[in-house]
């Protein structure tokens, strides 16, 4: 038995979890791993906010592809990852994953007070990853019987 995601099990794996590592390529061709809050839509992909005047988005208008990683487990037959790899897209009217992302973090419609004191009123933007291809893994799958 294989010990890949089915699709669904990489949505919930997704969904149940707060933090990505998102991965982007600098103007050197290096890659550049954040950590970042994020939404699913099945439809369409992954979406997240960032400020405009971050490094991911200077590296995303250059280069619109990236990779976002979910894993989770601290055992090795514990260990469950779902990697998305494909194109990013800058969104236009994100109010609907506005309030998404706030409900899920915060548990409100709208973003706190203290987040526009934290980032100094600097203006955000939206982006969604839309996957062409999954990588993803369960060691929780793994018959250990056989070994």
């Amino acid at each position: 038995m294989g010990i890949e995601l089915t699709e669904d099990e990489r949505w919930e794996l997704l969904e149940s979890n707060a933090i990505a590592r998102l991965a982007t390529v600098d103007s050197n061709g290096l890659p550049h791993v954040v950590p970042l809050w994020y939404v699913t839509d099945r439809d369409r992909g992954i979406a997240f906010s960032t400020p405009e005047d971050t490094a991911k988005v200077r590296h995303l208008e250059a280069t619109p592809k990236a990779s976002l990683t979910v894993d989770e487990g601290e055992s090795y037959f514990q260990l469950r990852a779902v990697i998305a790899e494909g194109t990013v897209r800058r969104v236009d009217q994100p109010e609907r994953l506005e309030r998404r992302w706030c409900q899920k973090y915060f548990d409100r419609n709208e973003r706190p007070a203290f987040m526009k004191a934290l980032y100094e009123g600097r203006e955000w933007v939206w982006f969604r990853l839309e996957p062409g291809r999954w990588v993803s893994w369960d060691n929780r799958k793994i018959d250990r019987e056989r070994l």
